[in-house]
């Protein structure tokens, strides 16, 4: 074997195979122009490729190579000969940067013809090095794992950790939920009280490779004990489940948590997690999901009589009876809602519902045959299905209430005016419809 310490500091190593001699000589010793000269002799079969040796090039500490070294025929040497000489990659090494810095070739030549002293193939290798930029341990940068809220019938959702190329970590997943127990204080009002927390690894299993014993809440956890890929990114697809009734039921919302472990973070914190400390998961790096039930609550004012109408709303030809509905939507377990399908997050306080009803003709008028009563506990209520004990939580306080009969129309007590306000301290965890007889509260003959 023959090594050599080249200009650029790469160290060449060359080990000929049995029956191949290599000698090296040095041209122009001491000038610039210096160079060392490599000669391989040995016998071969025409027109075959055969292995002569094995090649080792090192870059020199703190290097690494630009490109992948090569030989290339000397221009305007011996261009009649055909013969060829190549180097056939064997396997490349890398340092902690993930930069290649060894090269191991295969040494192949291929005879055409005979060659000798006087009429030599001459061939030039290329090794161009640059210098390594220490970026130190390999670290990780972000995670990408879109909106912090997931969609009530469940979502396939994918999960990016950014990062150096190496850069290791350990990930887990779990849902988590609360176990409460429920008392009814003085004055029949059920009263509810966290007690614990439970915990569930949901870890997507055909990517999870390691587990974590006597964590937390678990015996057992699944993670991936992972690693940034060359184009510094890591990725998986985590499934999370449909919100269930027996999650409302049972163990409140669905919510989840995204625990990561870097072996080293670029900056001091990692956007949009939250670090833990003093906890099972000590040193860990959490980011919360959560999902939530919106809940439809239907306020509805029912007639059995066609001789008025309601807020103006038509009456279809033959009925003999009306209904008049307004949805609410809130979040389960809130007093966040809105009057607007589908949305939630704005406070539903002081609701102000007014039904007008306006008699069809002189002939008819009003008359007030009682007054408005509510209750939210399971009194007396002229709205039904406000008892929050049974109507799964739902709880709305009516206030203001008022009955007004009035002349709008040119006779006498020809509108009557409904009105109140509604507070909504709980959307609770069913659909509701909340529902008056207005034929019970004014009369219209």
């Amino acid at each position: 074997m023959i090594d050599e310490i080249l200009k650029n500091k790469s160290i060449l190593s060359i080990t000929p195979n049995k029956g191949v001699n290599i000698e090296k000589e040095t041209i122009n010793a001491g000038t610039p122009e210096e160079k060392t000269r490599f000669i391989i002799s040995g016998r071969s079969t025409i027109n075959e490729s055969t292995e002569i040796g094995v090649i080792k090039i090192s870059a020199a500490k703190n290097k690494r190579f630009l490109k992948a070294p090569s030989v290339v025929k000397s221009p305007n040497q011996n261009i009649t000969l055909s013969s060829s000489l190549r180097l056939k990659l064997d396997s490349i090494e890398r340092d902690s940067n993930n930069s290649a810095n060894i090269y191991n070739y295969k040494l192949m030549y291929t005879s055409k013809e005979t060659t000798s002293k006087i009429n030599r193939l001459k061939y030039t290798l290329s090794n161009r090095t640059v210098n390594v930029i220490d970026r130190g341990i390999p670290s990780i940068k972000k995670v990408s794992c879109g909106s912090s809220h997931v969609n009530n019938n469940g979502e396939k959702r994918y999960i990016v950790i950014h990062g150096d190329p190496n850069a290791t970590f350990k990930i887990a997943m779990l849902s988590v939920s609360g176990t409460y127990n429920e008392s009814i204080d003085g004055i029949n009002l059920i009263k509810k009280q966290r007690i614990g927390m439970l915990a569930k690894d949901i870890l997507n299993t055909r990517i999870a490779n390691s587990t974590l014993t006597n964590v937390g809440m678990m015996d057992e956890t699944s993670i991936i004990d992972g690693k940034i890929g060359s184009n510094g990114r890591f990725s998986f697809s985590q499934q999370f489940p449909k919100v269930t009734d027996a999650d409302l039921t049972t163990n409140g919302l669905g919510g989840y948590v995204l625990l990561l472990l870097p072996t080293k973070l670029k900056t001091s914190r990692l956007r949009g997690f939250n670090k833990n400390v003093d906890n099972a998961w000590d040193g860990w790096y959490s980011k919360g999901f959560r999902q939530t039930y919106i809940a439809k609550t239907t306020l509805r004012a029912t007639t059995n009589n066609v001789l008025y109408t309601i807020n103006q709303q038509a009456i279809p030809g033959g009925a003999s009876s009306q209904t008049y509905d307004k949805v609410y939507r809130g979040v389960s377990g809130s007093s966040k809602g809105s009057v607007r399908s589908g949305k939630h997050g704005v406070h539903t306080h002081g609701l102000e519902i007014t039904y007008i009803l306006r008699a069809l003709s002189s002939s008819h008028s009003f008359s007030a045959l009682k007054s408005l009563s509510y209750s939210s506990s399971g009194g007396t209520s002229d709205w039904s299905n406000t008892n929050r004990k049974t109507n799964g939580g739902l709880h709305l306080e009516f206030e203001n209430i008022s009955v007004t009969l009035s002349n709008t129309q040119g006779w006498s007590n020809d509108t009557a005016t409904i009105s109140f306000n509604i507070t909504a301290k709980d959307w609770g965890t069913e659909d509701n419809i909340v529902s008056m007889a207005l034929n019970t509260i004014v009369g219209c003959s």
